[in-house]
């Protein structure tokens, strides 16, 4: 399975589709009340001081299956759902990551479980890029990515996003030491895997 890397509707940066799909959670939401509109302005605070985390790591879990737009969306939805509840045990992007990664393998395994069809993208065939090049180590950490479970390549976007031991057993419900021997065994396994690819 192949990330999709569509940016939404042609002409529009990913910050733009981003915004339409904050737009659409909060328009979608059917509550009233008193404080709707501090509880609005707070979702979108969260939402567009966190997009770039949040969408860097849908596009690790999309598929052509699961569109990177659907999972942005699911997970602002939990966001919104979730951010009334948030007590401040943790920091707030420990709290965002926890989210957005549950809520991609959710949406991963339901979209396992549907009947596989086989994309037109997949007829056509992809372009040579060389290894050594930018695009092409950016290529093959998707590549490889791909290859390693949801929940190691959870744990290796925050690693590689410079979250502490701490917050990564915070979020993975795993021990601060055994996240460390985690990281390790899951830098062998890329390092193997990318040997395969080239």
């Amino acid at each position: 399975m192949t990330a999709t890397y569509s940016t939404g509707e042609e002409g529009k940066s990913p910050g733009d589709w981003f915004s339409d799909i904050i737009l659409r959670v909060v328009g979608g939401i059917k509550e009233q009340g008193e404080n709707r509109a501090d509880r609005e302005a707070r979702f979108r605070r969260v939402a567009e001081k966190y997009e770039s985390l949040i969408m860097r790591l849908c596009f690790q879990y999309a598929t052509d299956r699961m569109p990177v737009e659907d999972l942005c969306q699911d997970c602002l939805i939990n966001i919104w759902r979730g951010l009334e509840s948030f007590r401040g045990e943790s920091e707030l992007s420990t709290w965002i990551y926890r989210i957005v990664i549950n809520t991609c393998i959710a949406s991963y395994r339901s979209a396992s479980r549907r009947p596989k069809t086989e994309p037109l993208s997949a007829l056509l065939t992809e372009p040579e890029y060389n290894a050594d090049s930018d695009a092409g180590r950016i290529a093959t950490l998707h590549a490889v990515l791909g290859r390693i479970s949801l929940v190691d390549r959870g744990i290796i976007m925050m690693w590689l996003d410079g979250r502490s031991y701490a917050e990564i057993a915070e979020v993975t419900g795993i021990t601060p030491g055994n996240v460390g021997v985690r990281i390790h065994r899951i830098k062998e396994r890329m390092k193997e895997i990318a040997g395969q690819i080239k």
